[in-house]
């Protein structure tokens, strides 16, 4: 296997300020929240620019109750009828918004987890942050062997630094963030991002031997009064990496849709990164956007994907989006805390 000795933590180098502009997938907007700013709105309501972090006890209480929700509705001895079941039915549909609870934190929405899975995939989710016996990396060399399947499911801490703005007003994201991951079938899940109170994207993703796509995106962005909660759907899905990985192989599609688009992607680097006292191997891949339709504009992002873990470890995102007589830009670059998820 081949892997590097630096960190490539480092790349591009320079602070964040002066980064070159890259991303991933684009956080929706309509023009409701725009046409709103733009007339003046963002002078109008100090709320527009704070962001509430949301804890990691209420990130796993909300991981928790969804399981435990998902476990009543079906039949937990009959794993194939619960992953149908979420796949055809109630993790597609949409999940409400979030709402602050009495006690000042957040009841956020999540889509309904599951502890299915196939034997090789509870063998590939069961590495330790700090490996230490022949056995460990004979599990992990395994894994990578076996294929592309589910990261591990559970509540991801990340550190992110990063601004969100719409005209006449921009507003730090908290330091903190969470990814809650939970499976909608057997190479399916869902990465539910919850950076504040006021902002969540939910990314459908799906693994097979070709790679990883996206079929769908849903965004909610709160500023203020206004509150935008939009989907975007990637008829067919994209392809945010591709199998096997290899520096400088590049791929590229399009999707169609009330917003369609075109993308590109390239896999720009290989080394090593240290998450949580452990160095992983992680491939470098970056994906370009360009929407039309209900939203147009560009996203651009780099992720640092450890193939190991089936997980992305750290990311850079950057969106530009148009809709109406306003824009939304949004800028973050964060890293995973652990490779273990609370749960």
């Amino acid at each position: 296997m081949k892997s590097t000795s630096r960190d490539i933590w480092a790349i591009p180098p320079g602070g964040f300020e002066t980064r070159p502009k890259r991303g991933w997938i684009k956080p929706t907007i309509a023009g409701g929240l725009i046409l709103s700013l733009g007339l003046g709105g963002g002078a109008l309501y100090s709320s527009m620019k704070q962001s509430t972090e949301v804890s990691t006890q209420d990130a796993v209480a909300q991981f928790r109750a969804e399981a435990q929700q998902a476990a009543a509705d079906t039949d937990p001895s009959d794993r194939a009828k619960a992953d149908e079941k979420k796949k055809d039915g109630a993790s597609r549909s949409k999940p409400g918004t979030a709402k602050k609870s009495e006690g000042g934190g957040a009841n956020v929405a999540a889509v309904a987890a599951s502890d299915s899975g196939s034997a090789a995939d509870q063998t590939s989710q069961q590495t330790s942050d700090n490996p230490s016996s022949s056995k460990d990396a004979e599990k992990k060399r395994t894994a990578v062997a076996a294929g592309p399947v589910r990261p591990r499911d559970g509540v991801y801490t990340w550190k992110i630094e990063g601004y969100e703005r719409a005209p006449g007003v921009q507003r730090q994201l908290p330091r903190r963030s969470h990814r809650i991951i939970s499976y909608e079938g057997e190479r399916e899940w869902v990465e539910h991002h919850i950076y504040s109170e006021q902002k969540e994207q939910w990314f459908h993703l799906g693994s097979s031997d070709e790679g990883v796509s996206v079929s769908e995106v849903r965004n909610r962005v709160e500023m203020g009064p206004v509150t935008v909660d939009e989907t975007v759907t990637y008829n067919p899905p994209a392809y945010v990496s591709r199998l096997p990985f290899q520096v400088g192989q590049t791929w590229k599609g399009s999707w169609d849709g009330d917003t369609r688009g075109t993308y590109t992607g390239k896999t720009i680097d290989h080394g090593t990164i240290v998450i949580g006292g452990t160095e992983v191997e992680v491939w470098v891949t970056e994906v370009k956007m360009e929407m039309r339709g209900n939203m147009e504009g560009t996203a651009l992002t780099r992720s640092w994907v450890a193939p190991e873990y089936s997980i992305v470890v750290k990311q850079y995102q950057e969106t530009n989006v148009k809709s109406g007589p306003g824009e939304y830009r949004s800028e973050w670059e964060g890293q995973l805390t652990s490779l273990q998820p609370q749960r």
